[in-house]
């Protein structure tokens, strides 16, 4: 069975990554079906708006979605906030969707532990960073949003000791 997955490139960056990732999801041999649709700036600049009908409709029935990025700078001067790719199209969707939480793995490759701020114990690491936004409802009003972050970190010497091998860099 082929699982629906909305591909919304967005702005910026967005389109080249959201492209990477569907050539890995299509290397992987599952079956899956990709549709895209305007999301974020360019979306408002196509039709008005940074959330479309129809791309909160594709959403809506799809299985799963990959986002890219939406906003910049030639956005931040539009009026009414509602408006704004980073209101209007990402806390719109994840209001409509009831979606909460912001989850971004980040490890630290080897070749890379000098440049790298964290030291010592951590200074390899396999993390979770993890962000929910309080009051998302109120997106667009002049009611004050907190965004609460969490992060879970695995470093080598803890993962061995959970008798799990570290995956390797």
């Amino acid at each position: 069975m082929s699982r629906k997955i909305a591909v919304l490139p967005g702005d910026g960056i967005g389109p080249e990554v959201t492209a990477e990732a569907v050539k890995v999801l299509q290397a992987s041999g599952a079956a899956f079906t990709f549709e895209s649709a305007l999301v974020g700036g360019a979306a408002y600049d196509d039709g008005g708006h940074p959330l479309p009908k129809s791309t909160l409709d594709l959403c809506r029935s799809a299985d799963a979605i990959i986002f890219g990025a939406v906003g910049g700078p030639k956005y931040d001067s539009i009026p009414d906030p509602k408006l704004r790719p980073e209101i209007g199209a990402l806390l719109a969707l994840r209001r409509e969707l009831n979606l909460y939480a912001n989850v971004r793995p980040a490890k630290t490759l080897r070749a890379l532990v000098k440049a790298s701020p964290l030291k010592g114990v951590r200074s390899n690491i396999d993390q979770v960073a993890a962000s929910t936004l309080e009051n998302l409802a109120s997106a667009g009003t002049a009611e004050r949003r907190r965004l609460i972050p969490a992060s879970i970190t695995v470093t080598r010497s803890s993962a061995s000791r959970r008798g799990r091998s570290p995956s390797p860099d």
